[in-house]
C-alpha cells in the first residue's frame, strides 16, 4: 500500500525513484510524515536534483494506517499486474 500511495499522491516515479527511495537506510528520515514532506535527493531522483514533496491529507492517511516497507520482499511479483493498470492521479 506504501508504494502505491506514495506513486499516487506524491507523484514518485515507479521503476526508480521508488525503488532507490525504498532502498535507502535513510527512508524514514526522508519521508517525514511529522512535517508532512517527502525529501527526494539527487540520487536518487531521475533529474539528479533535489526536491520536496509535500504530503498531503490523503497521503498520510494511508502512510499512516498501512505502516512498513516500502517496498517489501516478494513485492515485485505480486504488484507488477496492479502497477501497470494504477493510474497516476496527484492531490487537489
Amino acid at each position: 500500500v506504501p508504494y502505491f500511495a506514495l506513486a499516487t499522491f506524491a507523484g514518485i516515479r515507479t521503476g526508480g525513484e521508488l525503488e532507490k527511495l525504498a532502498k535507502r537506510a535513510d527512508a524514514d528520515n526522508l519521508i517525514d510524515l511529522e512535517n508532512r514532506v517527502i525529501h527526494i535527493e539527487p540520487e536518487i531522483a531521475k533529474t539528479g536534483q533535489y526536491r520536496q514533496i509535500t504530503i498531503c491529507g490523503a497521503l498520510a492517511a494511508f502512510l499512516t494506517r498501512y505502516e512498513g516497507s516500502v517496498y517489501p520482499l516478494g513485492y515485485s511479483s505480486r504488484a507488477t499486474p496492479a502497477r501497470m493498470s494504477c493510474p497516476q492521479r496527484s492531490c487537489p
